[in-house]
């Protein structure tokens, strides 16, 4: 019998990116809204990620092994996360699609489709 570790791993490996389609809040700067609807995902073959969402840079881990997921938020902005801190509240998912596209989703935002920028 085969053990619970040995299962697949997804291709998650490399760098994925999206645009937001976020509304322009009365007058604010256009460049910041360029800005804050990017969104860009790194993930190494170890299953460490970065990723930067509203311009707010999210580090953690995550399982290769699964297709479907929460991501492990371990730092926001540089700083642990913990009960104590803003970090505490995010909350990501993590969607395989398929070898090119992953679906993201978060509870402030409508889910966003990232697609394959690098192979790893």
């Amino acid at each position: 019998m085969a053990s619970a570790g040995c299962g697949p791993r997804y291709a998650y490996a490399g760098k994925w990116t999206a645009e937001r389609n976020l509304e322009l809040p009365h007058g604010a700067d256009r460049s910041a809204l360029t800005s804050l609807n990017r969104v860009t995902l790194e993930i190494l073959t170890e299953g460490k990620f970065t990723l930067w969402d509203m311009s707010l840079p999210i580090e953690g881990e995550m399982d290769l092994a699964e297709k479907s997921q929460k991501l492990d938020i371990r730092y926001v902005a540089g700083r642990p996360t913990d009960r104590r801190n803003a970090g505490a509240n995010l909350s990501y998912s993590l969607t395989w699609i398929d070898s090119n596209s992953l679906e993201l989703r978060n509870d402030k935002n409508p889910p966003v489709l990232l697609h394959r920028q690098t192979k790893p």
